[in-house]
């Protein structure tokens, strides 16, 4: 939920960058199944709550928010894949 800078600057291992409003409008480009189960975080979990109301408007129903995501982890740098 992060911008693609803040993403290159450290993330999660194994995580994507998907920036709220593409993740929400382009699902089709982000999840791969339909009916999948969505996690979504950030920094703060602001912005991971704004893009899960979206995706639960837009019919999505397995969307979840997972709270202080970075807390303790070793963010490594460089672009999302």
């Amino acid at each position: 939920m992060r911008s693609p800078e803040e993403y290159a600057r450290g993330h999660v291992e194994a995580t994507r960058s998907a920036p709220g409003g593409n993740s929400s409008s382009r699902t089709d480009f982000y999840v791969g199944t339909r009916n999948a189960r969505i996690v979504l975080f950030d920094d703060n979990g602001v912005r991971a709550t704004m893009t899960a109301h979206w995706l639960l408007q837009l019919g999505w129903d397995q969307v979840y928010v997972l709270a202080d995501a970075l807390a303790g982890e070793t963010l490594v740098p460089g672009p999302s894949p």
